[in-house]
């Protein structure tokens, strides 16, 4: 390959004397690249936009066009390009992994926290709630005993109105 310090070498013959061979190990990288270019070869962010095809070449060179001066292997000098760009270790790389890995553990620590405390305050309401409960059933037990001594009625007879009893609750 011609070094262009030692002598004028024009661009498209220092293209077309580069080496662009690219290792097997590489080619997976470069053709992943390849496929994440949006909108296909000819959208506004391929790399590829600016580069004819053979058959595209072949109908510029009708007199009075424009031929562009493009290296016979533009497209494979694209390709190395691609393959000197480094391997991402995903789309937002691992201190986003790490963050929201601290995240989703802070959370669990609270939803444990929180799960204990409403478990502790439903146990509070529920002992409150029995020893209300206690304490209406002795009220009733005593009211029994208070207007029937023999304990035989169960309930109160239709149109019964009792006095009046006072509780401490």
């Amino acid at each position: 390959m011609p070094s262009m310090k030692d002598e004028k070498v024009s661009i498209e013959d220092y293209a077309r004397t580069m080496d662009t061979t690219i290792p097997p190990e590489k080619q997976a990288h470069v053709d992943k690249l390849k496929k994440l270019i949006r909108g296909g070869s000819k959208s506004v962010r391929s790399l590829y936009r600016e580069v004819p095809t053979p058959e595209e070449m072949d109908q510029l060179t009708i007199p009075g066009n424009f031929v562009p001066k493009i290296a016979p292997n533009a497209r494979e000098i694209i390709d190395f390009a691609l393959m000197h760009i480094p391997e991402k270790g995903g789309p937002r790389r691992s201190k986003h992994k790490k963050r929201m890995a601290l995240k989703w553990k802070n959370k669990e620590v609270e939803d444990a926290r929180r799960k204990k405390e409403q478990m502790a305050a439903r146990e509070k309401r529920h002992r409150v709630l029995k020893k209300h409960r206690a304490l209406v059933r002795e009220v009733k037990k005593e009211a029994r005993k208070l207007y029937w001594p023999d304990g035989t009625a169960k309930s109160l007879p239709k149109g019964y109105v009792p006095k009046k009893l006072t509780s401490s609750l």
